[in-house]
């Protein structure tokens, strides 16, 4: 039986989904770089509880616009991106060595969150780089039917009920899982007969295997 694991295509909408999540923050960026270039009353008064040094404000807007232009122009994103979350990175440790309230802490991680959010659904190349897979369930093709080609003990199980031929899963709720499995194949069409075989024999298998380390109940 295989199993395999897909890449995950991207959707119709994931681009423009992007280009969406991307605006929030370029915004935001560009509305605190500008507010820190003509050192409005409300930024310095923050940065002074900071203790950052009102000569070097003007010159953090600076960095923050032209890096926030960089990000926002798709040929430069990653480029962009990078440094925007150095910037983050270090307006984070600037409110943990003051320490105070949790969320002017997190507040810039979520910003770059939401800056490498909106680069990878409409970045082709960064999903390609880390794509998202997904396990796919086996198909009705990739399981045999044909008992006799199977193995003796399988072939011996199919004409039997419990080739362990222990309790050691006659517990509560076993059952439920192995009904589960079985009726998991059959929601793949896979033929009744088989999938009993297939979803019991496992369950009897693993009944073995647990009675010999925790013993049995009946």
């Amino acid at each position: 039986m295989r199993s395999e694991t897909q890449i995950v295509p991207a959707s119709k909408t994931t681009p423009w989904a992007g280009r969406i999540l991307t605006t929030i923050p370029v915004l935001f960026l560009l509305f605190d770089g500008l507010g820190k270039m003509t050192k409005v009353a409300p930024v310095m008064e923050a940065c002074a509880q900071l203790e950052i040094p009102e000569r070097v404000v003007p010159g953090l807007g600076v960095v923050l616009i032209v890096a926030t232009l960089i990000y926002a122009f798709p040929q430069t994103s990653a480029l962009g991106a990078i440094v925007l979350t150095g910037y983050l990175g270090g307006a984070t440790w600037t409110h943990v060595r003051m320490g105070g309230p949790v969320f002017p802490i997190v507040f810039p991680s979520l910003v770059a969150a939401m800056i490498w959010g909106g680069l990878y659904m409409r970045e082709p190349r960064l999903r390609a780089l880390i794509p998202v897979r997904r396990q796919t369930s086996p198909a009705p093709g990739d399981l045999p039917t044909d008992f006799s080609a199977w193995p003796r003990d399988m072939h011996d199980f199919a004409g039997s009920t419990n080739t362990a031929r222990t309790p050691g899963l006659g517990t509560v709720g076993s059952g439920d899982v192995q009904a589960g499995a079985i009726g998991g194949l059959l929601a793949r069409e896979i033929e009744p007969s088989a999938s009993a075989v297939w979803g019991v024999h496992p369950h009897a298998l693993a009944g073995e295997a647990t009675s010999g380390d925790e013993g049995t109940t009946a």
